[in-house]
């Protein structure tokens, strides 16, 4: 009975592992050996920087760059528009003359007026202030020569004031009996610049700044390209010295009152605290009121 049963089981198909899903088949693992046993040592190659030592101080410290310059830190936190204008980076007004010489034109002059003289033996010329008062004279044999230079002072050492008028009176004679007197065209500047021991003087016509009486308070709006055209010497050939204004008026009060209106106006153009320029008023007679910046070497 029980051999009967073994045949049978024998006899019952098994089943397929191989054919059921999710089974797995039987792996074979195989390895070689392709390189050799080496003894060399491997490169050297681990990131090395020559320079980390340095590198932090190498490095800008960016407080600084963002730092603005002592002379404009109030100036221009007060007034950043001014920063743009390319005026005060570019000046460009040289309307103001300097009189170390100044060309007169003796023989053109001197023809323009009366009837000529047969022969010149001898002429004059005079320059004359508002006064009446001779400034300085030339004279010499012959015809009047075609220029002449002037240094513009006088024989004293005194230079000519700018905003006043030197009359220039030529005399002509061709003998000790005969001549003439002839009128020139007068010399009168509304900026002057002279040297001085310690620095420059810019000289300006106080009627140009003020009026025609000079009486003014505040700076009048046709003299304001003069006084730029000082600022901008200044720029040039003064920007760091002292500077001082000086002010000549019949009225002293009123002499100081105009020289601290034209430290305000400098101080902006200069882009320089007002205190930085020195303000001083003076009385003066008419035929010397003007007004002078002076600018000191340090």
């Amino acid at each position: 009975m029980l051999a009967c049963a073994l045949l049978l089981a024998a006899m019952i198909p098994r089943p397929s592992f191989a054919a059921q899903a999710g089974s797995l088949k039987d792996v074979v693992i195989k390895g070689a050996e392709k390189d050799a046993p080496s003894i060399a040592k491997p490169a050297f190659d681990i990131p090395y920087d020559p320079y980390e030592s340095l590198r932090g101080t190498l490095k800008p410290d960016e407080s600084l760059l963002l730092a603005q310059s002592p002379a404009l830190l109030t100036w221009g936190r007060s007034r950043p528009e001014r920063l743009d204008d390319s005026h005060l980076l570019e000046p460009w007004n040289d309307d103001i003359p300097d009189i170390s010489r100044i060309e007169l034109h003796p023989a053109s002059e001197a023809s323009s007026g009366a009837a000529k003289l047969e022969k010149t033996l001898s002429w004059t010329l005079d320059l004359v202030d508002e006064d009446g008062k001779p400034f300085t004279t030339f004279q010499g044999s012959g015809q009047p020569p075609q220029d002449l230079a002037f240094n513009g002072r006088s024989q004293g050492g005194a230079w000519l004031l700018a905003g006043h008028a030197y009359s220039a009176v030529y005399r002509l004679a061709d003998s000790s009996t005969t001549s003439r007197t002839v009128m020139g065209q007068p010399l009168q500047f509304a900026a002057l610049v002279h040297p001085q021991d310690d620095g420059s003087l810019i000289g300006l016509d106080s009627s140009a700044l003020f009026g025609s009486d000079r009486s003014a308070r505040d700076i009048a709006p046709a003299g304001l390209p003069l006084l730029r055209g000082a600022s901008d010497w200044v720029k040039r050939r003064g920007y760091g010295q002292i500077l001082r204004v000086r002010v000549y008026s019949q009225d002293a009060e009123l002499a100081q009152v105009q020289a601290a209106a034209i430290r305000s106006y400098l101080a902006e153009e200069l882009a320089v605290e007002a205190d930085r320029i020195a303000a001083e008023g003076a009385s003066a007679p008419a035929s010397e009121e003007r007004v002078d910046l002076v600018v000191e070497r340090r």
